[in-house]
């Protein structure tokens, strides 16, 4: 292939133990092997498919009943959630003793069987919704254990939930419907106090704990629901079908650092919108007026409304995403804006300033090359740490996808190699970017890119990438105080590295369930397709099932 007056090549490279191919140019002096190398596409490596991880003992005996022992996938038809790190407020085994780290993915008995529609854990409680669309929650900062809490306890019944996210106080779900609920994350705060429903409500949905609704501030239009939800240390931002951002103060602090995105009380001018994501048809920002709050800052009804962001009103945005103190919105074009905290640099923005709290733009790839682009796929945040998935497709050159964290990089969370509590500029993970595969059926080079990243509050982040063959890798990096990066060890990794079991890397699966079961272990349905997805949670990290497609 010709670029300028040079000759450039592809050449597929891989590091031992590595399935995935790198793109880079050459000399025209080893043309000849580029063809013999491009068909080299498979090689042997010694896998784990993480439905049956290798035996890793507890170092207390008691452990061991809480857990299942190693099985041949291809001989087991058992759903397996793997579970690892910190177990302080029993999220990871209820019955687990919370001194016992878990320093390697093992198996949750009390999960058996079990197909979810989310998982989502906290510092000290966590929440599930199962395929009824019910949420559970457990944990010690949902409730102190018994000997008898093996399971999870039911708390919202009946609103059909798909999606959840945690704060430190509260439960946020949305529906299938598009309707947001709030519950408390504290059962002694979740007795139900409100007057009695109307009976045909409550035969159809009984109230088992006091929730609340979220509602916009004005009515959505025809058919517009919510899709989206986010949530930070202290504010929530929602999506609709239409690309309309809204957000909501869950406490006091929520706009501290102005995560809303208004400079309330002054009006944020359109001038604050780049030009190449504002929409011809841009209106006017109107004035942000927060309802008063109630007293009890920690309550579930301290705002139970959602604003319209000022100045993005009349911007189609495709997704939202929320770090601890800070905001993302991403356009279908590829655009991201950022708003909030900055002082780590999360925000992706060159800026002296600790905080921006109006949506400013974020160049992820700076370039001269005018047919070269640059768009983002995907924002990750978590805690003070942002990830984005970005797409290049230089000018003559294979498109390839290019991985770019920034922010607090302290415990290599940058993965990167370095240790950085403050990067501004988003870095490239050399491991994640750039890796092509060579498709049989096109036979053309196509990019590998990541299915997700999961990034904890807490410093560590987990990545899945999945290629043409349908084998998904699970790579871990960061924090690893609490033995979240499931390697046995308790050192910071500031490089992505896959997650062993001990005889093998860990592949996540797709598969037809032969049985699945809701968590009061009543059959659900046979047949499913079910997928595992990696999540990381505060100083843990889990892989559950996930019924396929999300309904």
């Amino acid at each position: 292939m010709n670029k300028g007056s040079g000759n450039y090549v592809r050449r597929l490279h891989w590091a031992p133990g590595s399935p995935y191919k790198r793109l880079f140019p050459l000399g025209s002096g080893i043309l000849a092997c580029s063809a013999l190398l491009a068909s080299v596409l498979w090689y042997s490596h010694n896998v784990v498919h993480n439905d049956g991880p290798s035996a890793f003992a507890p170092e207390k005996k008691q452990a061991q009943s809480f857990f299942r022992g190693p099985s041949d996938q291809n001989k087991s038809s058992t759903l397996s959630t793997l579970v690892w790190g910190s177990n302080r407020a029993n999220l990871l085994s209820p019955l687990l003793p919370p001194s016992v780290p878990i320093k390697k993915p093992f198996t949750a008995e009390w999960l058996n069987d079990v197909a979810l529609r989310d998982l989502a854990l906290h510092e000290n409680h966590a929440a599930c919704v199962d395929l009824r669309g019910d949420v559970y929650q457990w944990g010690e900062g949902y409730a102190p254990r018994t000997l008898e809490d093996e399971r999870p306890t039911l708390t919202l019944s009946g609103k059909g939930i798909i999606k959840l996210q945690l704060s430190e106080h509260r439960v946020f779900a949305l529906s299938k419907s598009g309707r947001v609920y709030v519950l408390d994350a504290k059962a002694s705060n979740q007795i139900f106090k409100g007057a009695r429903a109307p009976w045909w409500e409550f035969w159809t949905s009984p109230p088992l704990v006091d929730f609340a609704e979220l509602a916009p501030q004005v009515a959505l239009r025809w058919r517009e629901k919510f899709i989206s939800i986010s949530a930070g240390r202290d504010h929530l931002l929602a999506l609709t079908s239409t690309g309309r951002t809204f957000c909501m103060p869950a406490n006091e602090k929520a706009n501290a650092c102005g995560q809303l995105g208004t400079n309330a009380p002054d009006l944020p001018s359109p001038a604050n919108i780049p030009k190449s994501i504002a929409d011809p048809s841009y209106a006017a920002a109107t004035s942000f007026s927060p309802q008063p709050p109630v007293v009890d800052d920690h309550g579930i009804r301290f705002c139970t409304t959602m604003y319209e962001i000022p100045v993005l009103k009349g911007i189609n945005i495709a997704q939202v995403a929320a770090g601890a103190r800070s905001s993302f919105a991403r356009t279908p074009s590829g655009k991201v804006l950022a708003w909030g905290a900055n002082e780590h640099g999360q925000l992706g923005l060159p800026n002296p300033l600790d905080m921006i709290t109006i949506p400013t733009e974020v160049v992820l790839w700076p370039t001269k090359a005018q047919q070269s682009t640059t768009r983002c796929l995907d924002v990750s945040a978590g805690g003070d740490l942002t990830g984005f998935t970005i797409e290049r497709a230089p000018a003559d050159e294979t498109t390839t996808t290019e991985v770019l964290m920034c922010g607090d990089g302290q415990w290599g969370g940058l993965g990167n190699n370095l240790y950085s509590s403050a990067q501004v500029s988003p870095v490239r993970v050399k491991t994640l970017s750039g890796l092509v595969e060579y498709n049989d059926t096109t036979q053309r080079f196509q990019p590998i890119k990541p299915q997700s990243i999961s990034i904890s509050p807490t410093g560590h982040v987990l990545a899945t990438l999945e290629s043409s063959s349908g084998d998904r890798d699970v790579l871990a990096w960061g924090r690893n105080q609490d033995h979240e990066l499931g390697n046995g060890k308790k050192t910071n990794v500031p490089s992505p590295m896959p997650v062993n079991a001990g005889n093998g890397r860990v592949l996540l699966q797709r598969k037809k369930a032969k049985e699945v079961r809701d968590l009061q272990g009543r059959v659900y349905g046979r047949r499913i397709g079910v997928e595992q997805i990696s999540v990381a949670g505060c100083r843990s990290s889990v892989i559950y099932w996930r019924a396929r497609p999300l309904s």
